[in-house]
């Protein structure tokens, strides 16, 4: 009898290890990275690395950004994301320095050159054949199966109004194969700027059309090729929900379709879904968004920050660049 109920009680206690390991693999607190597989999860961040020129010819274009000297630190930035994908906007004159130190764990996309720096002039149309996309992807987990380059068909602004259209603004689309199988799609891209003298003036009404056709060109780029791939689109989109109503032309335009449904992961994770109708200090001009297909893997975001403490040059305070990245980590199911 004795021996049976030592039986008993030794099956008992691994029921119970067995019973609270469960119960710990399901709790979200905060460590759900380490309980996954990486081929369970997708980790993708954006940046615009501010790489303008300092001057162009006598004319001061960007003194402040972060040239050759800090460019090393951005790409150094970079490796310690370790991330799946990152998107690169105004990757103009000081890619090569980024590139650099990120070839050793991110390949990437062609650079189409810098502002009076490897870039074609195109004399017709008065403007830079670049458009400062790249995207970088994980040597170890990721692998690139396509690649799509598109410049925008309406852009405004030559010499005024943040010159957008004195460069081939548009937007990257790859076709990516993650560690496990899983394949997924993702957008990179820079949408027109505003001078801040025009918003404030109210002047910039020019600027947000173009913004708004923009983005309808991008829904439409992705409902004319959408499968059961799920989507993350990021950028510069240069937009505030509360200002330009992206809402209604991109992810209404998205889910009318009923084959898919789209989301802001910021919107979603800290705004309880539901989009800023006033002013909001705390959106970006920088966005993540996720596309899931109504039949298809569905990704389900689980981290999303904007990263002001590690993104700094050796005084500790000030940013690399005029942008501070965004990320976000996604289980996909």
């Amino acid at each position: 009898m004795k021996i049976i109920c030592n039986n008993v009680k030794k099956y008992y206690l691994i029921a119970l290890g067995i019973l609270l390991t469960c119960v710990s693999c399901l709790k979200d607190d905060g460590n759900t990275e380490s309980a996954m597989p990486p081929e369970a999860m997708l980790s993708v961040a954006t940046l615009n690395v501010d790489g303008l020129p300092e001057k162009v010819l006598f004319i001061n274009v960007n003194p402040d950004g972060p040239g050759d000297f800090h460019s090393p630190a951005i790409g150094a930035y970079l490796t310690t994301l370790d991330c799946d994908f990152v998107g690169l906007q105004e990757n103009f004159n000081f890619s090569k320095s980024i590139f650099a130190v990120t070839d050793p764990l991110y390949a990437h996309d062609e650079w189409q050159g810098g502002i009076f720096a490897d870039a074609q002039f195109d004399l017709s149309n008065f403007r830079f054949e670049t458009d400062g996309l790249n995207g970088l992807w994980n040597k170890n987990r990721v692998t690139l199966e396509d690649e799509r380059v598109v410049p925008w068909s309406v852009a405004y602004g030559k010499v005024d109004h943040a010159s957008d259209d004195l460069v081939t603004k548009g937007f990257r689309r790859y076709e990516l194969l993650l560690k496990g199988g899983l394949r997924v799609v993702v957008y990179n891209m820079h949408m027109d700027a505003s001078d801040d003298e025009d918003e404030l003036t109210g002047a910039d009404a020019p600027d947000r059309e173009a913004r708004i056709q923009q983005w309808k060109e991008l829904a439409d780029d992705i409902l004319k090729r959408l499968d059961n791939r799920p989507i993350v689109v990021m950028g510069d989109m240069n937009s505030l929900y509360w200002r330009d109503n992206v809402q209604a032309v991109f992810f209404n335009r998205i889910q009318d379709d009923a084959r898919a449904l789209a989301h802001d992961v910021y919107v979603e994770m800290e705004c309880g879904g539901v989009f800023p109708k006033t002013l909001d200090k705390e959106e970006t001009l920088d966005k993540i968004i996720y596309i899931n297909p109504v039949d298809g893997f569905q990704l389900e975001p689980f981290a999303f920050y904007k990263d002001t403490e590690n993104y700094v040059g050796e005084d500790g305070r000030t940013p690399l660049g005029d942008h501070y990245p965004i990320m976000a980590k996604f289980r996909v199911r």
